[in-house]
């Protein structure tokens, strides 16, 4: 365990982080503006978690403050999953239509271990559900090695722990293979 402020993790990175938002009860009312105001300290602070971070703070003074804190505050409520309109998502559809049922029941848009997934694929009798994670592949002018390595990161979290399936990667381009393409 490692304790310090968040210079001390400035350029580092751990698989779990704990967060205190300091402010509290009795603090001079400029402290906590300069601590809400320091926009660069929040994103070091927030950025050093590879797998978890767990932020403790005064819910009510930081939804009042508003900014990063309120931010912050507003993802934990939602576990962690950003607002997605998957309803007007093709490849989601897709994906739906052509994930193998068998007895099955197939979702969109859960969240497993606090993490998003596309599908979540859940068997008959015994079997523990199946995370999806559909990559849409690289961004344009992003590192193709990076997109892989964090694709894989993400299917990691999302399954393979305490007798769960391991979650599997779907690449797009798989949506629309047929089989006369198949080889």
């Amino acid at each position: 365990m490692r304790i310090g402020t968040v210079h001390t993790f400035q350029g580092g990175e751990r698989d779990v982080m704990v967060f205190t938002l300091v402010a509290g009860d009795g603090m001079h009312p400029g402290a906590v503006e300069w601590v809400g105001g320091q926009l660069n300290l929040w994103n070091v602070a927030v950025t050093r978690a590879r797998s978890h971070l767990m932020v403790v703070g005064d819910k009510e003074r930081w939804r009042k403050r508003g900014g990063v804190g309120a931010a912050l505050l507003e993802i934990a409520e939602r576990d962690g999953v950003p607002p997605r309109d998957s309803s007007e998502d093709a490849l989601l559809k897709r994906l739906y239509q052509l994930l193998p049922r068998e007895g099955a029941t197939v979702t969109l848009d859960e969240t497993v271990h606090g993490h998003p997934a596309d599908a979540l694929v859940r068997g008959v009798g015994d079997t523990a559900p199946r995370a999806v994670l559909l990559d849409r592949g690289v961004a344009e002018d992003a590192d193709a090695a990076r997109h892989l390595r964090l694709m894989l990161h993400r299917r990691n979290l999302l399954g393979g722990g305490d007798g769960e399936a391991e979650a599997a990667r779907w690449p797009a381009w798989r949506l629309y293979e047929t089989d006369e393409h198949r080889g």
